[in-house]
């Protein structure tokens, strides 16, 4: 792998486009080393089977230049990474060069997360990109606390993020933001607001898992791939999905596939086939299935066709007291309450309060989901891999 020499310290600054106010000068050496960091290594080869092992030595080697030089700036914040979003953004770049400038966005993030962790802080972040756009933006960020990211334009922004605590998009146009989300570690809540373009594939797949994923006003194939899809030999989990306000064909084809989905909440989706698929997946696992405006009669052709494993599907119209109990044993609508339409306008700060308030309920019903996730294996049809 190419090897470079990022230090902050040995750059001369540069004048950052995009900033009309005049920036400190951590700022321009923090955008001169991310232009040197995408030159030196805008040759890597990110294909083929070794592809995701080079990504993450790329993702580390950045990572540690930034640790070790960004460590002498105690002022070093939000603001840095704030100058150096809108610095970096609107570029016509290759696909390479989007991830790479990405990946430093990550690490950023990362370092910054990881500070505020040391004095003891929350690392809590909100940017708004004011519709600029800015592809790969925190692609594979390693480390999160809490993140929401809305208002920019640009593909796969949030996507194979591996741990976070919370993590928002909200108002976001392009594909694949928020993809394989989780995949390779553990996120409580992922929740996309008012979102469209084929993104959220793959959410929680792989050996990953994802405590709550919230689809809330999403259009346009929201999830083409589907939630909780596993790759070849995975085994991902999702412990509560709900999609509320949804466009697109079959916007949970492929939930489950190899892996589980413990309790499914769909309210006012446009499809009356969520769960159509062509592909061949050995099986699907989703315990429960609450339906509140759709009738039975229309999941029927889907849910139970292939491989589909569930244990109960209740319909508010046909079984209102069986709804209402399930309802009120998970809390649903303690977490609706939150995802009405003043989502989609709520201050970023005011929304993050109210995915703490969700993610605090997801620990207090935790407990009764992971019931579901027991029953997993005793559902599988024979042959098929068990959780470990």
């Amino acid at each position: 792998m190419t090897q470079t020499n990022l230090s902050l310290k040995k750059l001369k600054g540069i004048k950052p486009k995009g900033i009309k106010t005049k920036t400190v000068s951590l700022t321009e050496k923090i955008i001169q080393a991310s232009e040197q960091f995408v030159v030196q290594f805008k040759d890597e080869t990110f294909r083929g089977e070794n592809s995701e092992q080079t990504r993450d030595e790329v993702y580390y080697e950045c990572l540690n230049y930034l640790r070790s030089d960004l460590i002498k700036f105690p002022k070093f914040d939000k603001r840095h990474v704030d100058e150096f979003i809108y610095a970096a953004a609107n570029q016509d770049l290759n696909m390479i060069q989007s991830q790479l400038l990405g990946t430093f966005s990550s690490c950023l993030l990362h370092v910054l997360t990881e500070r505020y962790q040391k004095e003891n802080q929350k690392a809590s972040f909100c940017f708004d990109g004011t519709n600029n756009e800015f592809k790969y933006l925190f692609w594979r960020c390693k480390l999160i606390d809490e993140l929401l990211v809305e208002n920019f334009k640009g593909d796969h922004i949030c996507s194979h993020i591996d741990n976070a605590n919370i993590l928002i998009n909200r108002s976001l146009k392009d594909p694949s933001n928020l993809a394989l989300a989780g995949s390779k570690g553990n996120i409580d809540l992922i929740w996309a607001i008012d979102v469209s373009g084929s993104g959220m594939g793959g959410i929680a797949s792989g050996q990953g898992h994802a405590g709550v994923v919230i689809a809330n006003h999403i259009f346009n194939n929201p999830a083409n791939w589907g939630m909780c899809i596993t790759n070849v030999g995975g085994n991902g989990r999702a412990d509560l999905v709900i999609g509320k306000n949804m466009d697109g064909f079959a916007p949970f084809g492929l939930s489950g596939a190899n892996g589980s989905v413990g309790l499914m909440y769909l309210d006012d989706l446009k499809d009356t086939q969520p769960f159509m698929s062509t592909a061949h997946i050995d099986y699907y696992f989703i315990h429960t299935v609450l339906c509140s405006t759709l009738e039975e009669k229309k999941y029927a052709n889907t849910i139970h066709s292939g491989h589909l494993s569930h244990e109960e599907l209740v319909c508010r119209a046909e079984d209102q007291n069986r709804f209402n109990s399930l309802t009120a044993q998970y809390k649903l609508n303690e977490i609706l309450n939150f995802t009405s339409d003043k989502a989609k306008t709520k201050p970023a700060d005011q929304l993050m309060k109210d995915a703490r308030k969700i993610r605090s309920i997801y620990n207090q019903i935790k407990p009764e989901l992971d019931k579901l996730q027991d029953k997993r294996d005793r559902s599988l049809p024979p042959g098929a891999h068990k959780r470990k």
